[in-house]
């Protein structure tokens, strides 16, 4: 075996397993808002970020906290969201130990005025940021084709009846909007538009959407990889992945609404991968660098939401312009294992996502015979796709017998406004 030869191949394998492990780690232009109900406080509460979600769930925010199962799609920015979108101001009322979230212009204003160095206190609103974007009504309490009505509930227990308990809900659903009326909760109308359909997204099963977390542009992920090739005793030099998050754009005639790039040691911009997000599922489209556009057919289709012992399965076939002899169908399953504590270079996460897969890769690549199989451990959470990932894979590689060990780790990263480690 021509040693020179075998080291190029496993080069070449580590940069297309770095790509294939970094499937869905890009950020998407919406967000899901996840709500979340306090058993003790009786107050209900919104999260746009992913990070949050998981700090929430973590108990980070305190007992008593859990999902309703209830979620609407919103835009993350200004840039990403349809024309004359506008802020939705996210406050906090240390008297009422309660948020606010308004998408009333003169509302956010009036707030802010009687708070004007926005000092947190017991008597007034403070203004914690942007929570995210939002499409106004049309005249008649309208949205347009493709959004959703957000309508606004109050539970009527303010200062105005001498009780500092003030709670509101952002309800989607018709049979949740009348749960409410019948609890006697003000409905004070539809207050916005959101992206999409929204409505219930039960918590068993289902859930665990944290698991596949949506980065900002901007954000960061550097990973290191460790590969060794068993049958021939070759260890791989240590690789650090870099990646950035960047604006969405067509990839193939589709608009990819969020992208990943690729990054070498000095800070080239090497590669692209394209995704399509949606609020129910992750579809990788494909990717592109200087060796041609590797595309799916069909599309590699990921779900957002799972139970735990929950699998899903993968049947898609790999094509690249670089190589008209390449082929490659992977075929396998996923399984979301559960959460565990999981301690990486960036830190240790306590409550990350654990999936087992198997799976197989047989077709053609320049012009040889590829025919292996896999079996990957991997981890996600903090707002982070990929937190580690360990692999064992064998078989027939561009005609080579190969036993391949691998270990991806997250080193640092920067996501939902905190770096790490």
């Amino acid at each position: 075996m021509n040693t020179l030869k075998q080291s190029r191949f496993l080069m070449s394998a580590l940069v297309s397993l770095s790509s294939f492990l970094m499937a869905g780690v890009l950020q998407a232009q919406t967000s899901t808002v996840v709500e979340f109900y306090n058993t003790n406080l009786k107050h209900y509460f919104i999260a746009a970020e992913a990070s949050e979600v998981t700090a929430i769930e973590s108990g980070a925010a305190g007992a008593g906290w859990v999902r309703t199962g209830e979620t609407f799609t919103v835009w993350k920015t200004a840039a990403s969201a349809p024309s004359g979108a506008q802020p939705v101001c996210r406050f906090y009322g240390m008297g009422p130990n309660s948020h606010f979230f308004t998408a009333v212009a003169a509302e956010c204003t009036a707030l802010r005025q009687q708070n004007p160095g926005n000092v947190l206190n017991t008597t007034s609103w403070f203004l914690e940021n942007t929570a995210f974007f939002y499409v106004p009504i049309a005249s008649g309490g309208s949205c347009a084709s493709g959004q959703t009505p957000v309508t606004r509930f109050y539970n009527n227990r303010g200062l105005n009846v001498g009780i500092n308990d003030a709670n509101h809900r952002f309800v989607v659903s018709s049979s949740v909007a009348s749960a409410m009326a019948a609890q006697g909760w003000v409905n004070e109308g539809v207050v916005f538009c959101a992206q999409g359909s929204g409505g219930s997204t039960p918590t068993t099963p289902g859930g665990n959407e944290d698991c596949i977390p949506t980065m900002a542009v901007g954000d960061t992920m550097t990973t290191r990889v460790n590969v060794r090739e068993l049958t021939f005793n070759i260890d791989i030099p240590t690789v650090n992945v870099s990646l950035k998050m960047l604006p969405g754009e067509v990839f193939r005639g589709k608009q990819a609404n969020y992208v990943v790039g690729g990054y070498d040691d000095k800070g080239v911009l090497v590669s692209k991968t394209y995704y399509l997000d949606t609020a129910t599922t992750r579809t990788l489209l494909g990717s592109s660098s200087s060796n041609g556009i590797t595309y799916y057919q069909p599309e590699q289709v990921v779900p957002k939401s799972f139970a735990t012992g929950q699998s899903f399965s993968h049947d898609y076939t790999e094509y690249c312009t670089c190589d008209s002899s390449h082929a490659l169908r992977y075929t396998g399953s996923t399984t979301y294992v559960g959460r565990e504590s999981v301690t990486v270079p960036a830190g240790t996460f306590a409550n990350a996502c654990k999936f087992s897969h198997q799976g197989t890769i047989k077709g053609t690549s320049q012009n040889m015979p590829w025919d292996s199989k896999d079996t990957q451990t991997s981890w996600s959470g903090g707002g982070f796709n990929s937190l580690k990932n360990v692999l064992r894979g064998s078989g027939v590689s561009l005609g080579l017998e190969m036993n391949l060990e691998s270990t991806l780790e997250l080193v640092s990263g920067r996501t939902g406004g905190r770096s790490y480690p």
